[in-house]
């Protein structure tokens, strides 16, 4: 889903100052007590709740969505992206004066595999106090990455005329070739007489990747393109319990990794009984479901043994297990690291995976802090 629908005005706006918070340093004016200026979405949420009040006093059988709908067809193009500012600034004179609603919007979601072509209908009503014409256009869509999509749209209709207080329903058609695949969206254009009205439409298609450790065991996941620019991953607990998780990404080379958080005696957690660190590599065509299944009996056991230099068992206070992939060795920003700590005791077992070709390159940290017995 494409966000924001709409920008208001949010930076250094005098507000209600709480107690004494910031006194003495973001004042308005200094013959305006306890009013500071604050910055942020909390400052422009009012402004933009304010002109919906407005739209409601002028228009009281507006419903939610026609309100909304209007704040974003009637915003002021600011020059940036929509995934940036949306169809623009709030604007509440051009809102209040719009002879236009629309109930619908035009987000077609995420395709289904194999499938190319959508429908979404929407419904305009004419809240001008006379009959009007209205056009419909379609702009290109663009990536997240500003790859350009030729228009992808299209309407059941080029133009409608309503009576006052006529309603019609539209529909709005989405073509999109099977060999493209990412989140795109555009805007298309409504038009009646000298105004253009703006509404955002978007659409994507993803690849299914499903990862699994075999076996009873409780992993974290994270994947990673070979640029380092498309990463994801998902935690034991928060995202998902079990083995298995999935995820959908953009076709591409990926590097795949499943690591166990901690395995404790006293804490068993999920279950987990061993530790692990495995990496392997995973071609993703454009709308294909892939599965990567680890087996741990293909991978290099290794045993740490928790001895001092005289080969005294250790106490450990702690045991750590890392991972860092980066592109160049020094100075490099482009980075992925994930680390956990266990306060274990006792010689420690781990299977580990080699390398995967990448052309990136990747650290494995494994540390104990421990203390003979005295």
């Amino acid at each position: 889903m494409l966000k924001p629908d709409v920008v208001s005005y949010g930076v250094d706006i005098c507000a209600a100052q709480f107690d004494s918070w910031l006194e003495g340093e973001r004042e308005c004016y200094p013959e305006v007590e306890k009013h500071i200026a604050i910055s942020g979405t909390s400052m422009a949420t009012p402004h933009v709740s304010g002109v919906a009040a407005l739209l409601l006093q002028k228009n009281k059988n507006l419903s939610a969505e026609e309100a909304k709908n209007i704040l974003i067809l009637t915003a002021d193009e600011l020059g940036y992206g929509l995934s940036e500012q949306g169809t623009g600034k709030v604007n509440a004179v051009s809102a209040i004066n719009s002879s236009i609603a629309i109930n619908g919007d035009i987000n077609f979601g995420m395709m289904n595999k194999g499938q190319t072509n959508a429908e979404k209908k929407i419904r305009i009503r004419n809240l001008a106090d006379r009959e009007i014409v209205l056009s419909f256009f379609a702009e290109d869509a663009f990536s997240l990455s500003g790859e350009l999509l030729a228009v992808a749209v299209s309407f059941s209709e080029s133009s409608a005329t309503l009576g006052v207080g006529e309603e019609r329903e539209i529909g709005v058609k989405l073509n999109f070739p099977l060999i493209e695949d990412g989140f795109f969206f555009g805007k298309i254009k409504i038009q009646e007489s000298e105004r253009k009205y703006s509404m955002p439409y978007s659409f994507s298609r993803y690849s299914k990747v499903t990862l699994v450790v075999d076996g009873n065991h409780f992993p974290n996941f994270f994947l990673h393109d070979d640029g380092l620019t498309k990463i994801a991953r998902v935690s034991q607990g928060w995202d998902f319990v079990g083995n298995t998780a999935t995820f959908f990404v953009e076709s591409g080379e990926y590097t795949v990794n499943a690591i166990n958080d901690f395995i404790s005696s006293n804490d068993p957690g999920f279950g987990e009984t061993e530790e692990y660190i495995l990496q392997a590599k995973l071609s993703v065509p454009a709308d294909a479901e892939v599965n990567k299944t680890f087996y741990l009996s293909e991978e290099k056991k290794f045993l740490l043994k928790a001895r001092s230099k005289a080969g005294k068992p250790l106490n450990l206070y702690e045991w750590h297990k890392g991972l860092a992939t980066y592109k160049e060795r020094f100075g490099s920003r482009e980075a992925i690291n994930t680390n956990y700590f266990d306060p274990l005791k006792g010689d420690r077992e781990i299977y580990l995976s080699n390398k995967p070709d990448n052309g990136l390159h990747t650290d494995i940290t494994l540390k104990y802090v421990g203390a003979e017995d005295e």
